[in-house]
């Protein structure tokens, strides 16, 4: 199969409601605005793949917002796409780069999610074409194995940070004792079975408020992500590090500014307990090269988007894979084409330790997948697995994560072609606020 005969892609900027505001050290969201690419042959207009740009509104995170990533994907890269004439998908990532400083377009951080939304609906349309599961697809392609069938991911859920009330007149917070939200999100995740829990937290953050959540979810893993909002010269914030790690807190993802190396080291070596997460920090291979050599992470949070694609997460893997640094999948509150693709990521065995991936509802009022992803309480066990054969794989695989849940809540992976979902084409024309069509 080549994309030599000619694509049709389409773009949709389109916005979606969350299920309740989401609350990190970078502000609230209670909106989420995202970019969808829809690429067809146009031999067989039925075969078509779909992939999500899962940018944020604002420069933070990362410097790409959505409206830029529009911007470079309407102005450069599509165009560059339905040019190319691709013999397999591997070749999109050269192309897209091409393309990238062709057009000027300065760091390639600056289009790392656009690249990467573009790269996922060229997988998902090949795998559909070959008839294949992209998880499937995915490791033949990429060298990297995927989990024994059948194939179970286990669920984690991420939760904001808390909202406080004020216990005197300057608003000084009480952590989580009025926090009837909190209590409501802490008693549904522990009665789903999820085993991993991620909590947005910032030097806002009381001491107690994140003992509570730790000790409210005994048995669970529970990380706390600091999106790099606390400084390693203030004992305030080190002491709400110090706190977590005595609670029982398994990790703290990216607590000090990206390039901080440094810091991320000496604190590997503070609180040898704690687990110390990198994030931000890694962007190329280059600079999880660097983080290793300093001893910055003692695992690394993947997500396509940060890397700029499919093939960049997957050299990045192998190279972790090789020193030793364990992973997990990250999430961007993808829609459900993001979430499904990440399913399929997520199945590869490279991945040693819970991510965030989680059901659909957990996110959004309404969705564009068809079905949404939703928990399953164990794996499907096929013909050729016994019961006990299958839960024994996710008990092993969860072992190495340091997770002790029996009946552990996550996703079967489908055996459909492709991310292994239906998008609902007529929604997207409805709640799109742009679109943009491209072909060759």
């Amino acid at each position: 199969m080549t994309l030599a005969d000619g694509i049709e892609v389409k773009l949709y900027k389109l916005t979606l409601e969350r299920s309740s505001p989401f609350r990190s050290a970078g502000g609230t969201l209670e909106v989420i605005t995202h970019i969808l690419v829809r690429v067809a042959l146009r031999s067989a207009p039925e075969v078509v793949g779909w992939g999500e740009c899962p940018t944020l509104s604002t420069p933070g995170y990362a410097p790409e917002t959505t409206d830029q990533a529009w911007r470079h994907m309407t102005g450069t890269l599509a165009p560059a796409l339905v040019k190319a004439g691709l013999r397999e998908p591997r070749e999109l990532s050269s192309v897209l780069i091409l393309a990238h400083e062709e057009g000027g377009l300065g760091g390639l951080e600056l289009t790392s999610f656009s690249r990467a939304a573009l790269e996922w609906a060229v997988w998902d349309l090949w795998a559909k074409r070959l008839s294949m599961p992209l998880a499937n697809f995915l490791g033949a392609q990429l060298g990297l194995e995927l989990v024994p069938p059948p194939v179970f991911v286990p669920a984690g859920a991420t939760i904001g940070e808390p909202r406080y009330e004020a216990s005197n007149g300057q608003g000084s917070p009480q952590g989580l004792e009025n926090c009837k939200e909190y209590d409501e999100q802490i008693e549904r995740i522990a009665a789903s079975g999820i085993s991993r829990v991620k909590v947005k937290v910032s030097p806002r953050v009381s001491v107690n408020a994140l003992t509570r959540i730790v000790r409210s979810l005994p048995g669970a893993q529970v990380v706390a992500d600091a999106n790099e909002s606390f400084d390693h010269r203030n004992p305030v914030h080190l002491g709400i590090i110090e706190s977590f790690a005595k609670a029982g807190g398994m990790a703290i993802e990216q607590p000090f500014e990206r390039q901080d190396f440094e810091s991320h080291a000496w604190l590997s070596t503070e609180f040898p307990g704690l687990e110390v997460v990198l994030d931000e920090s890694v962007n190329s291979f280059e600079s999880a090269q660097k983080a290793i050599d300093m001893g910055s992470m003692g695992v690394l949070c993947i997500k396509p988007g940060r890397l700029g694609g499919v093939c960049r997460s997957a050299e990045v893997m192998k190279l972790c894979e090789g020193a030793g640094v364990a992973m997990y999948l990250g999430g961007m509150h993808e829609f459900g084409v993001g979430r499904y693709g990440n399913l399929a990521l997520g199945a590869l065995s490279a991945f040693n330790r819970v991510g965030d991936l989680g059901p659909s509802a957990s996110y959004y009022k309404d969705d564009l997948a068809r079905p949404p992803l939703e928990l399953n309480k164990s794996r499907q066990v096929g013909d050729s697995t016994s019961e006990a054969e299958a839960k024994s794989d996710v008990l092993d695989r969860l072992e190495r994560s340091g997770d002790s849940t029996a009946n552990p809540a996550g996703f079967n992976l489908s055996d459909v072609p492709g991310i292994g979902c239906e998008v609902d084409e007529a929604l997207c024309e409805e709640l799109s606020g742009q679109s943009a069509v491209f072909r060759s």
